[in-house]
């Protein structure tokens, strides 16, 4: 005896039959997506890589001006600077500010390159720029600290000291050393003794001074700076039965190159002979 048996098919699971969609999908889009679209998807791209390009020469062209300027302001600056310090000569400060701007100039690139790489992936066009101003700002703002800086700060110093030499100065007398003294002070003023001249154009200023001791109540005996055998402003008093040190610092003397400074002690009748010991400054 012949069964005809009918075998029931079975429903396609969810998961098998989603895929069976995407599938045909896939192949309805192949078939019927036009060469315009697929046009239009090239035009895009292209679009998105004209407007990087765009943005990396704008920012490329900021920071090539900007530092450009900063370029030319800073290196004059720090030549004619250079001109005013003794012992650097100004092809040599040159050349240091020539390679300091060469490397701010190369990682400042670098910077804004990657900045602009990464429009991309989120960033815009316009937000790229802003920081690449930022940064270029910034650098510029830098150059502007470095110069700003006076060239006083920068010039070179002199610090002149001497002392009475381990002798202490007898009351009611008039003491002159060289402004480096290392012998015993004289009682005159005279070139090729008490006096030193300057090699440039100079500015003496800060003075200070310590004694060996007091000099007793009423008494005040005085340290000055000299210039051609002639007192300055620049000096310091010591009085009294405690002082042993004072300074100056308010005052100051410009003088040309070739003047001669030395030291000038005076002390007064009946105060205590003490030990000198002094330091000041020129730039």
């Amino acid at each position: 005896m012949i069964t005809n048996k009918t075998t029931k098919k079975r429903p396609e699971t969810g998961g098998k039959m989603h895929f069976r969609l995407l599938v045909l999908l896939c192949f309805f889009l192949t078939l019927c997506c036009p060469p315009s679209a697929q046009a239009t998807w090239q035009a895009t791209l292209d679009e998105i890589q004209s407007a990087t390009n765009q943005v990396m020469l704008i920012v490329s062209n900021e920071v090539a001006t900007t530092v450009q300027t900063a370029t030319n302001n800073f290196i004059p600056t720090v030549t004619n600077i250079a001109q005013s310090v003794g012992g650097i000569s100004a092809t040599t400060v040159t050349n240091i500010a020539n390679s300091t701007v060469q490397n701010a100039t190369n990682n400042l690139m670098v910077t804004v390159t990657n900045i602009v790489q990464s429009v991309g992936g989120g960033i815009s066009a316009t937000t790229a720029t802003n920081i690449a101003n930022s940064i270029v700002q910034g650098a510029t703002n830098g150059f502007g600290d470095i110069v700003t800086h006076s060239a006083s700060e920068l010039k070179a110093m002199t610090v002149w000291s001497g002392t009475s030499r381990n002798s202490t100065l007898a009351a009611s007398g008039t003491y002159f050393a060289s402004p480096n003294n290392t012998f015993t002070m004289g009682t005159s003023d005279v070139s090729g003794g008490t006096r030193v001249p300057v090699t440039r154009s100079i500015t003496l200023t800060n003075l200070y001074v310590v004694t060996s001791g007091a000099v007793g109540g009423g008494h005040t005996d005085a340290l000055t700076i000299m210039t051609n055998g002639a007192a300055t402003p620049l000096a310091v008093n010591i009085s009294g039965s405690s002082q042993t040190s004072g300074n100056d610092t308010t005052d100051s003397v410009t003088i040309p190159a070739g003047m001669e400074i030395g030291v000038r002690i005076v002390t007064t009748y009946g105060s205590t002979a003490v030990k000198w010991e002094w330091s000041f400054e020129g730039h």
